[in-house]
């Protein structure tokens, strides 16, 4: 009887040795998101190195990431109100961000590129220059950021509305 040999998509000592890669290294490279385009107080629940592969398939290490929103303080797609009942609507929709998480795993060949995007900001405001260490600091991390999102032109949803990928634009550490 032969052996079988067991293939694996990305060992967790080959995820290591990727997450020791400076963040300067790594290329700049869109996350898919319902969340509105918009100003946000956001906290990392959730910065680790995981197995990421579904129950009963061959390992595949990479990195997963659960963001919180605590707080919106804008929406760029919904208009300033203009009266007493629409400023009430207004506050009624940015009060129901407030809670909503972001999943998100890296994984893949890309996996540095969209980390780096994504996280980058946590190495550059704690002074760190490699991912692991970025990994490590970012649980509980709370940042405030303008989530912009963009159309794909490649991704379509069932109804034929294009998929949105959304970015954290000019994030700081809070």
């Amino acid at each position: 009887m032969s052996e079988e040999k067991v293939k694996v998509a990305l060992s967790l000592a080959d995820l290591q040795a990727k997450l020791s890669t400076k963040l300067v290294d790594i290329k700049d490279i869109g996350v898919f998101s319902e969340l509105p385009a918009g100003v946000y107080l956001f906290a990392i629940d959730t910065c680790e190195v995981a197995n990421l592969a579904a129950e009963g398939e061959l390992e595949d290490y990479g990195i997963r990431t659960i963001v919180e929103v605590e707080a919106c303080t804008a929406l760029t797609e919904v208009p300033e109100p203009e009266d007493e009942a629409e400023l009430d609507a207004h506050k009624v929709k940015l009060d129901e961000q407030i809670g909503q998480k972001l999943y998100k795993n890296y994984k893949g060949e890309k996996l540095l590129e969209n980390f780096k995007k994504d996280f980058g900001f946590i190495g550059d405001h704690f002074g760190l220059d490699d991912a692991i260490s970025v990994v490590e600091q970012a649980k509980g991390v709370k940042f405030i950021a303008e989530y912009v999102l963009k159309e794909s032109k490649k991704f379509k949803r069932d109804d034929g509305t294009p998929v949105k990928f959304g970015n954290y634009a000019s994030a700081a550490v809070v």
